[in-house]
């Protein structure tokens, strides 16, 4: 597996400690809470369509990537040494990457409603930083094939597109 191998034969303490923090980031202990307070701004605010978009989106997420776990089975790379302690659950898809792929689609389609460009450019901005970060992240740390988290993006992206349009079907009607 060659971006395993990379990815262990560059490691460092350094790059161990920004990628064990990145990934967090990704974690439904950050995500949940975030878009929980975010969906209930969104509310308040008037922003239906959007606060369905960010609940569906994650809530959707979590299910779909869960459930594949289960249907695919796939073990975790074993190949090098983790970082961490290797989580219980299946490889594939990364649920990590998956999550805030679909956080961060999520708000970028929420700033393109709302912001102006350059605030709107800045959320995409860290969008993708975000979802790079976690992605690359998954298969350093040894958790991941590069393939599950790749799997977990294109997933994503698929995942808030439809979202994004079904839900302007129900709200236009």
């Amino acid at each position: 597996m060659v971006g395993l191998d990379w990815m262990n034969t560059h490691r460092s303490t350094l790059l161990d400690w920004f990628f064990l923090t990145g990934t967090e980031v990704g974690s439904l202990f950050v995500l949940l809470p975030v878009s929980i307070v975010l969906i209930g701004i969104l509310i308040l605010r008037g922003k239906t369509f959007d606060a369905w978009l960010l609940g569906l989106g994650l809530g959707g997420a979590i299910l779909v990537t869960q459930t594949a776990k289960q249907v695919f089975s796939r073990q975790r790379p074993v190949l090098f040494d983790p970082v961490v302690t290797m989580p219980e659950s299946f490889s594939y898809p990364s649920g990590h990457t998956a999550q805030i792929a679909v956080f961060s689609l999520c708000i970028v389609f929420i700033a393109y409603r709302s912001f102006p460009p350059k605030l709107f450019n800045w959320v995409m901005g860290m969008g993708i930083l975000l979802i790079g970060t976690v992605a690359i992240s998954r298969v350093y740390l040894q958790v991941h094939y590069p393939s599950d988290v790749l799997a977990a993006c294109l997933f994503s992206v698929l995942w808030v597109m439809g979202l994004y349009f079904f839900l302007r079907g129900v709200f236009e009607s």
